[in-house]
């Protein structure tokens, strides 16, 4: 059976080695600012994005909404979930 693949964006790297740890069952794969996010988007598709609403330059809310802007389709197939630890 395939793992699910989740990909965690985040600009602290306390955050990312915590949702590492706790996702150890999955396919996690982690970075920390919205250029990098595309950069991996166009070698896969993950299940599921965790995005932090609180990070320079590009927050996470506007990753999502870029994403279903430029990304038509494939929005379907992957859920959001946008957190912050402030």
């Amino acid at each position: 059976m395939e793992k699910f693949t989740i990909l965690v964006v985040d600009d602290e790297p306390a955050n990312i080695f915590l949702l590492e740890e706790v996702l150890y069952n999955y396919n996690v794969v982690s970075v920390k600012n919205g250029m990098e996010m595309f950069d991996v988007l166009e070698k896969t598709l993950p299940d599921l994005m965790l995005l932090d609403i609180m990070m320079p330059g590009i927050d996470g809310l506007t990753l999502a909404r870029q994403f279903m802007i430029y990304s038509p389709g494939m929005g379907e197939r992957s859920l959001f979930l946008s957190l912050t630890g402030y």
